[in-house]
């Protein structure tokens, strides 16, 4: 029971506050005073999340990994496979549907989405990647906190649909590929390479986007759901899953 809580109450908490939040940023309409509601909230979220994990953590017996990565550099890995895997999902998505890029409008809407970027990419991260494949690898190992990490991510996506959202079936793919990746480089570097990558990838799609003349808020489920984006999210998966399980296998030798 204390275990099961342990994955259910921090991602209730993560659905309740998000959607209330999200309701309002919404609301506001994209500006500046936007981003910094986007920035100032998520912040919170996330150490109150954390916070959370950690303290269900001790309480149900779960010895979790710690925050920081492998190394120093670790965050720059997970930016690099986000900036790399969307700009060639972004390039791609406009060759096979004919939409020239128009990069004075993708630097136009950079800033903005990167300061959005922020809010999804730490408190998607503290719960899925901290909390769920954390967890799941401590009890069951790391295959299992793959599919943890990856089915879940995709399906709580589900729910803004009950706040405007448009999420269809081939997004939900493109979603669980997301963060079955995203679960790869926690597993690989940690915590903060995950965030980099999640916030990196948030951060270009919308401009790519405004660069097309394409509505993100219409089209995004285009993009996320497109069988270009999936087919490199998995070419990507499979690239991190053979170095990750080469190192398991080299791990159960010793």
């Amino acid at each position: 029971m204390k275990r099961a809580l342990f994955f259910l109450l921090p991602l209730v908490a993560f659905l309740a506050l998000a959607s209330g939040f999200g309701i309002v940023i919404m609301n506001l309409g994209v500006d500046r005073g936007q981003v910094a509601f986007a920035v100032i909230p998520g912040l919170i979220l996330f150490v109150f999340l954390i916070w959370l994990i950690r303290r269900l953590a001790r309480w149900a017996g779960i010895t979790l990994y710690p925050l920081s990565g492998r190394s120093k550099l670790s965050p720059l890995y997970g930016f690099l496979i986000g900036a790399t895997t969307s700009i060639l999902c972004g390039l791609s998505f406009a060759r096979n549907n004919f939409h020239p890029i128009h990069f004075d409008r993708f630097l136009e809407a950079l800033p903005v989405s990167m300061g959005l970027s922020v809010f999804p990419a730490l408190t998607e991260e503290a719960v899925f990647r901290y909390g769920i494949v954390n967890g799941a690898a401590a009890l069951a190992g790391p295959w299992v906190a793959l599919v943890a990490g990856s089915l879940p991510f995709g399906l709580a996506h589900l729910a803004g649909n009950y706040f405007g959202g448009n999420l269809q079936l081939l997004e939900t793919v493109g979603l669980v590929l997301a963060g079955l990746l995203l679960s790869l480089v926690y597993l690989k570097w940690g915590l903060p390479a995950a965030i980099l990558c999640h916030a990196t990838w948030n951060a270009l799609s919308i401009p790519f986007l405004k660069g097309m003349f394409l509505d993100p808020k219409t089209d995004m489920a285009r993009f996320e759901g497109a069988w270009t984006t999936c087919v490199l999210l998995l070419i990507m998966c499979l690239y991190m899953l053979g170095t990750l399980s080469s190192e398991w296998t080299a791990q159960k030798k010793k």
